[in-house]
């Protein structure tokens, strides 16, 4: 029986590429009516990567905040000299 991929299991290329075609469109459109200059393309960019962090960031904390309130952290021993 062949096995179901879910979401959490790796990323889905074929989201990437279409959503990769749309921003190619999108910056080809830029380009085309505003005249849009690289060093603006970079400034959006880089906004854009500050938001994705950010998203990251929320998801992070609701991740440990959920783990911790079911009590899943699992207390480890610390390997053998790491730390002297």
């Amino acid at each position: 029986m062949a096995e179901e991929k879910t979401e959490q299991e790796g990323i889905r290329l074929d989201i990437v590429d279409k959503f990769y075609d749309k921003l190619d469109g999108i910056i080809e459109k830029a380009y085309k009516k505003d005249k849009i200059s690289y060093g603006e393309l970079d400034i959006a960019f880089l906004r854009m990567n500050d938001k994705i962090l950010q998203q990251k960031i929320t998801l992070m904390y609701s991740f440990f905040k959920d783990e911790h309130e079911n009590g899943g952290v699992e207390k480890k021993e610390q390997p053998h000299g790491l730390y002297s």
